[in-house]
């Protein structure tokens, strides 16, 4: 016969261990449960429009692009077209009625916009779902948009109104033309009537045509302002 005080130390032992092993299964149940809620409270992730052509999958997410185009239906949804920088690629998003206004009351044609929701392929091809909250403006289009992305891209914004900083100056011939700061590229300008010519750095309200004549792209201006 064993001592009383082995046994009885055998005993706590025997219940330490039990003691231990349901404390590690608490243990074990709170960091998994702590896991689950960390991957469910994460952010979607951010991306360019070029990178979620490259996303292969449906996800969601949030993508930032310029304001290509935009239509409205009586439905009440609308349609946009984001593009990245360079002009190319492009991704749709369609935009369900849901809080707050429509997009199309807030946004303007080279707006950089940043968009949260559903992306889903259709043959490969993406195409963004989401309500109109999820629409957000990061810069206005005169902080984005200049004359280097407009004649890189400038078949996103034919026809569309849009605002533009630059230097205008006469060229040699003596017609006005638009030029970026530093003297990479202009565009030809046509003032509409009442407009007054100004010379030096201006922001022009502006539609962007293609004369298709002479192939040239033509700013129609509707105002001219000085910029200090």
């Amino acid at each position: 016969m064993q001592p009383f005080g082995i046994s009885t130390r055998n005993r706590l032992a025997a219940v330490m261990r039990i003691i231990d092993e349901r404390l590690g299964a608490v243990l074990v149940i709170g960091l998994l449960s702590s896991m689950v809620l960390l991957a469910s409270s994460s952010l979607p992730p951010s991306m360019t429009v070029s990178e979620l052509w490259g996303l292969g999958d449906d996800s969601s997410l949030t993508v930032s692009g310029l304001l290509a185009s935009l239509w409205t239906y009586e439905s009440g949804s609308e349609v946009i077209v984001i593009s990245d920088e360079s002009g190319e690629p492009t991704v749709k998003v369609v935009c369900a009625v849901g809080p707050g206004p429509p997009p199309s009351d807030t946004v303007s044609i080279g707006d950089l916009l940043k968009v949260s929701g559903e992306c889903v392929f259709d043959g490969g091809v993406p195409v963004v779902y989401c309500e109109y909250g999820d629409v957000h403006i990061v810069r206005q289009s005169e902080q984005v948009l200049t004359l280097d992305l407009l004649s890189a891209a400038w078949s996103l914004f034919e026809g569309d109104r849009i605002s533009l900083e630059g230097v205008c100056e006469p060229d040699a011939s003596g017609v006005l033309r638009l030029r970026d700061m530093d003297g990479g590229c202009s565009i030809m300008m046509l003032l509409d009537e009442g407009v007054d010519p100004l010379e030096g750095h201006v922001l022009a309200d502006c539609v962007l045509v293609l004369d298709r004549a002479t192939m040239t792209l033509v700013l129609e201006v509707r105002a001219l302002s000085p910029v200090d």
